[in-house]
């Protein structure tokens, strides 16, 4: 018998053997994947079938369930609350002010500034909102101090005192301002009472 030949023959079985172990791990990994696979599908239908199912309840559902209606007639928002000291609420995607909302779920229409007759920001009654303008905004703002005014605006260079010592100074206007380091049209206007006015 040819040495050559049984070597080679034995070699090829050996082959044969290794290709079929190899086929038959790379089964058992894909069979085990798919399982992982499957179950991993399974669960994530599941979840969102759940979530689909909140997010589907209608939006005055979801918003008045976070409501809390005060003695004095406010209706506070209890959900999340913004920096700003506004509630926040999720809808059609996108995050919006509560007492927007709460104006546009009591009227049907949205509107661009809705101002608070309470002054209260986390109030979401609709009997204590109103919409306006941009103006109106700002005028409401002012109206209500709520603007940074005075030594509360982080550029201001003045105090109180100084307003009041600025007031009682003689002279003219640029020499004053020279001496407390503004501008003479400042010195006018806290002179006449533009601005500064709540000292």
């Amino acid at each position: 018998m040819n040495h050559n030949v049984a070597g080679n023959s034995k070699r090829e079985g050996l082959k044969i053997v290794m290709i079929g172990q190899s086929a038959a791990k790379r089964l058992i990994i894909n069979s085990d994947m798919m399982k992982v696979q499957r179950l991993a599908e399974r669960r994530s239908s599941q979840v969102g079938a759940k979530c689909g199912a909140s997010m589907k309840r209608p939006i005055s559902e979801r918003f008045f369930e976070k409501v809390s209606i005060n003695e004095n007639g406010c209706h506070e928002w209890t959900g999340c609350i913004m920096p700003n000291g506004y509630g926040q609420f999720h809808k059609d995607g996108k995050t919006a002010y509560a007492h927007r909302v709460a104006y546009e779920l009591a009227n049907g229409v949205a509107a661009d500034f809705v101002l608070h007759k309470c002054d209260n920001r986390k109030c979401v009654n609709p009997g204590h909102l109103f919409s306006g303008t941009f103006d109106d905004n700002m005028a409401d703002m002012v109206a209500k101090k709520r603007q940074a005014h005075g030594e509360k605006n982080s550029h201001a260079k003045l105090n109180a005192e100084k307003v009041k010592a600025i007031r009682s100074e003689v002279g003219l206007h640029r020499e004053i301002g020279a001496k407390y380091g503004v501008t003479a049209s400042l010195v006018s206007m806290i002179r006449s009472g533009r601005i500064w006015r709540n000292v």
